[in-house]
């Protein structure tokens, strides 16, 4: 594991209700964090394994720090090192990426209603039917999360630049990667 980064990374899993509460506390104190799922990623499977000795999550791990599970006065601190400055309400107006995707609430995620043929969600190799639980290292409870995803990317001026997508098709897992 890159211990020693002053990267915030949260080691997860699809099904961990305490991964839910690290996340949403570190979004509440305005931390970046990078998300590693150990389903989707048998390398931070491996590293969580190493650093830990364990497959236990959520993990945190900041510098030198590794937080094993919920531990709120540890996150504390670690928010106060980490937390971002307040984000610029003008960012709202800047352009956004046109998906080609209509998606709807479903349990656990964004479940993809309709696919526009030639779009980039198409392209990605979306399907009627799948459902949408993380997008860009950012978890995806429901439609209004992955619009607040899309909203988040800049489309890039270079071609080919694409973005991770996790999805569970007919409940199996599967990684695709989107063009922004």
């Amino acid at each position: 594991m890159t211990v020693g980064t002053d990267v915030v990374t949260v080691f997860t899993t699809s099904t961990c209700p305490w991964c839910v509460r690290a996340k949403e506390f570190l979004k509440q104190k305005n931390v970046p964090f990078r998300e590693r799922n150990i389903e989707f990623d048998p390398l931070a499977a491996r590293e969580l394994s190493q650093c830990t000795g364990q497959m236990g999550v959520p993990v945190i791990t900041a510098g030198d720090e590794v937080i094993v599970g919920f531990d709120r006065p540890r996150l504390e601190r670690l928010a106060a090192r980490f937390a971002a400055p307040a984000p610029d309400p003008a960012d709202d107006a800047r352009p956004r990426p046109k998906v080609g995707l209509r998606v709807k609430d479903a349990p656990g995620g964004a479940e993809v209603a309709a696919v526009h043929p030639g779009s980039p969600a198409a392209q990605a190799g979306l399907r009627v039917g799948d459902l949408i639980v993380d997008m860009n290292s950012r978890t995806v409870r429901s439609a209004a999360d992955l619009e607040a995803v899309i909203v988040s990317l800049t489309p890039s001026a270079e071609a080919g630049q694409t973005v991770a997508i996790d999805i569970r098709r007919n409940g199996k897992p599967q990684r695709l990667r989107l063009p922004i």
